[in-house]
């Protein structure tokens, strides 16, 4: 299916109560996993350094938990604890999840579900888009261009 990006099927796409519903769920999804990733480290970065993980190679210690793969150190217990802080800190999910992982992963569905719509309103397939075009198409449909062509910025004469 080929179609095309104009200013019009954009202005319709953008009107379409569809992509209004599926642009604030984005947004929302994308506050609540900033907000989860920063509770989330808050609480478990503390109980990470109290393991003493290293760096394999340096021996230096590490200095976040994404860079465990690092380590040759079993990192089973540090996973339990973080089940255990989880819960404490309210997140009922099973053993091994992420509460900002989880959320994360929602806000990629919801950016997943607005760049299906897209492609179907627009008739472009953007699910299956490099990195730079997704990125470029969603920052497009989260925060599309409002001015009018009376407050676009005239041509300047080119100097050699």
């Amino acid at each position: 299916m080929t179609g095309s990006l104009t200013i019009e099927n954009l202005k319709r796409f953008d009107r379409n109560p569809v992509t209004q519903a599926l642009r604030a769920a984005v947004l929302v999804s994308r506050a609540v996993a900033k907000k989860t990733r920063a509770d989330v480290d808050a609480y478990t970065m503390p109980a990470f350094h109290g393991f003493g993980f290293v760096d394999a190679e340096t021996g230096k210690p590490l200095k976040h938990w994404s860079d465990l793969y690092l380590s040759h150190q079993d990192a089973t217990a540090f996973y339990a604890a973080c089940d255990d802080l989880n819960r404490a800190h309210g997140y009922d999910l099973p053993a091994g999840y992420c509460p900002a992982l989880v959320a994360e992963h929602a806000v990629i569905k919801a950016e997943n579900a607005l760049l299906k719509h897209a492609g179907s309103c627009l008739g472009i397939d953007f699910e299956c888009a490099c990195l730079d075009i997704r990125r470029d198409a969603l920052a497009l449909f989260l925060d599309p261009p409002r001015a009018s062509a009376a407050k676009l910025p005239r041509r300047t004469r080119r100097t050699r």
